[in-house]
């Protein structure tokens, strides 16, 4: 879980993820999906798990496809797939 976390957080830094304002599901969950303190507190990172089916989503098919994009990032030495719709003959 934390992993597909970072794939969010690193896309969205990077500029290569943007919500359309019609995700109004996804735009309502994002301020809620924070850190639990009670799980902090023993230690642990652990999302608060209420209202989160949009960004579950989110997260799984970000960190699912991040062999897709993550070259893109700033200072990425990875070499990933070409973008999408490129080497296509």
């Amino acid at each position: 879980m934390k992993a597909g976390i970072r794939s969010v957080s690193s896309a969205l830094a990077a500029g290569l993820l943007r919500v359309h304002e019609s995700c109004t599901g996804l735009l309502d969950e994002i301020p809620g999906y924070s850190w639990d303190p009670a799980a902090s507190a023993k230690g642990e990172d652990r999302p608060i798990k209420t209202a989160d089916h949009s960004v579950d989503a989110l997260r799984y098919v970000l960190h699912s496809t991040a062999h897709e994009w993550r070259y893109l990032l700033p200072g990425s030495n990875q070499r990933g797939a070409e973008p999408f719709g490129q080497g296509l003959t």
